[in-house]
């Protein structure tokens, strides 16, 4: 029985919908009346309302518990506001949709269900314009149970199509990898958790830009990402399985990511830049916030061909453990991986044995930085880096640097360990200064400096390597530190002329040859403070004479008891430049 109550609302929301018939329960609901217009002509069977009876004030619609079907597809304008009471339920019949011109227009609560999708093969609850769309009112439970493909991929398209929010209340959601529709907005659901249904080798979400809308997508936030075997298990450890993709980012463009924990997938995270959307935009410009990556055999997958991109991502991952394969994985094939700031808490490669920490491969990809706090290396044959082919100009800053534990490539990689501090935090009164690193044509002659800075020459072909802070200060004590050698061999013989300006820029040791007969060396020119020389003579025959301060060449030697030095046999002399001449230290 419906009582009168009851009755009296339905009259009223049959006058606001112009003539429409509307009952409660199982009873056919809004069917149109055929005695009144309420076609749009361009739209077959969608109602077109009478704005005449309805007006453009907002009008509240309570929808009072029961199932209401609908026979006929409504689009309700703007002022149309529904209050639906829980337990009231909206069941549109094949092919027949409800359309909302906002979520804001509905006053439900997110966990209610307001829309029965069963049998239904279009989107039974649409919407004009954007909001947030909650994944309960289409029968989301969240209760690490049922399958809620069917919820997600319902409420995901309407929320695609309008723009706006996604929300997933509090909970767990079983969904089918493989099966799920591509978001293309904001997701927000920090307390709710994403688990597959089943062990399908498939993606479980997928963001995929082929749509404009991921570009506006502001933030992507969920408690967790967790494979079947690892959800259904009540022991993770390295016999789970382990199948799929738990995030697939194809394109995303200024977006914010945080996932608190992905655990038990073949890949867990995966920046596809194999392929754009329609827009062509890359997977870049983002930033990412991960908790940690546990029990997958990759943790963070990217990869590139053709010409896209992987670019510009600030990524910030907490703890890396148990990822079978390795922690990091990144191929180039033809697209860039470039210019992206990986900063990692905890890198433990240690479980399993054999797996490796970063692995880098293929082209193109250069200008990425990894900044580690810390690092339990692996066993085995694993490797904290594994760096191939043509990456270069990636800089790994790491408290530790075990060589053996680290393949470093052959195309000009950075490795810091001197600007990374000591992270063991029982020690962390004894934990030293980092180091810092810079590059010049000289020492530095402002700014303050502590003990152990260091700066590369940038122009070494005067034979200096870098300069090396001794004593703390502004700019401190800096000292001339190393020499790249070149080596010269003379076979002028007893020619004082010839060998009085004898040009040692960049040299580190020359050979003297005497088989044709005596030489003698008066000068030198070229050489700059701290050049270390040494001149030898390799054959027995004749003699090598170094003169004292000869005063002919542009830098005179000058030997320690102010004579000549002759060497008749095998031997030499090893000299000492102040930037204006040359000092015999040890013969």
């Amino acid at each position: 029985m419906i009582n009168l109550k009851t009755k009296r609302r339905i009259r009223n929301l049959e006058n606001l919908m112009g003539g429409t018939k509307v009952s409660k329960d199982d009873a056919p609901i809004l069917t149109p009346d055929a005695t009144v217009d309420q076609y749009d002509a361009g739209i077959v069977g969608t109602l077109s309302w009478n704005k005449a009876q309805i007006g453009t004030d907002r009008k509240v619609i309570k929808i009072l518990p029961g199932t209401y079907k609908l026979l006929t597809s409504l689009i309700l304008p703007e002022n149309i506001y529904l209050d639906i009471d829980n337990g009231a339920l909206f069941k549109p019949a094949a092919n027949v949709s409800l359309t909302v011109y906002s979520p804001e227009n509905i006053i439900a609560g997110d966990r209610q269900q307001i829309i029965d999708a069963t049998n239904n093969s279009t989107n039974p609850l649409l919407f004009t314009s954007g909001g947030r769309v909650s994944i309960g009112w289409y029968g989301g439970l969240g209760d690490n149970s049922t399958d809620e493909t069917t919820a997600w991929n319902t409420s995901v398209a309407a929320v695609n199509g309008s723009g706006g929010e996604y929300y997933l209340p509090p909970g767990t959601y079983r969904l089918v990898p493989g099966s799920t529709t591509r978001l293309e907005v904001s997701l927000h659901g920090p307390e709710a958790t994403i688990a597959a249904y089943d062990n399908t080798d498939d993606v479980l979400v997928n963001i995929d830009g082929n749509s404009l809308v991921v570009e506006d997508m502001l933030y992507f936030d969920l408690k967790a990402l967790i494979g079947y075997d690892v959800a259904n298990a009540s022991v993770n450890d390295d016999t789970t399985v382990v199948s799929g993709v738990g995030l697939k980012v194809v394109s995303s463009n200024h977006c914010n990511y945080r996932i608190q924990k992905i655990l038990g997938f073949d890949i867990g995270v995966y920046l596809d830049g194999t392929a754009l959307g329609a827009d062509g935009v890359p997977v870049s410009s983002s930033v990412w916030r991960f908790g940690h990556f546990r029990h997958n055999n990759y943790g963070l997958y990217l990869e590139t061909k053709a010409t896209w991109n992987v670019e510009d991502n600030e990524i910030y991952a907490n703890y890396f453990y148990d990822n079978r394969t390795a922690a990091v994985r990144i191929i180039g094939a033809g697209g860039k991986v470039k210019a992206n700031v990986f900063h990692i808490g905890a890198l433990e490669c240690h479980q399993p044995a054999n797996a490796h920490g970063i692995h880098l491969s293929g082209t193109i990809i250069h200008q990425n930085t990894f900044i580690v706090q810390s690092v339990i290396p692996p066993t085995g044959t694993g490797k904290i880096i594994v760096i191939s082919d043509t990456a270069v100009n990636n800089t790994f800053k790491m408290p530790t640097m075990d060589w053996t534990k680290i393949n470093s490539g052959t195309n000009g990689n950075i490795f810091d360990m001197h600007t990374s501090y000591n992270s063991d935090e029982n020690d962390v009164g004894n934990t030293p200064p980092g180091r810092s690193m810079i590059r010049g044509a000289t020492a530095p002659a402002g700014g303050y400096w502590r003990d152990g800075d260091i700066c590369w020459n940038d122009s070494p072909s005067d034979g200096t390597i870098g300069w090396i802070c001794v004593l703390a200060g502004t700019p401190g004590t800096w000292v001339r530190f190393g020499s790249w050698a070149q080596s010269y061999t003379t076979t002028d013989a007893a020619n004082d002329a010839a060998n009085d300006d004898f040009d040692v820029t960049g040299g580190g040791a020359f050979y003297v040859d005497t088989s044709g007969g005596s030489v003698t060396i008066g000068g030198l020119k070229g050489g700059v403070a701290g050049q270390k020389l040494t001149i030898l003579k390799y054959l027995a025959a004749n003699d090598l004479v170094i003169e004292n301060a000869e005063g002919i060449g542009t830098q005179d030697i000058y030997t320690n008891d102010g004579a000549n030095i002759t060497l008749s046999t095998l031997g030499g002399v090893n000299l000492l430049c102040n930037g204006a001449n040359w000092y015999v230290i040890s013969e």
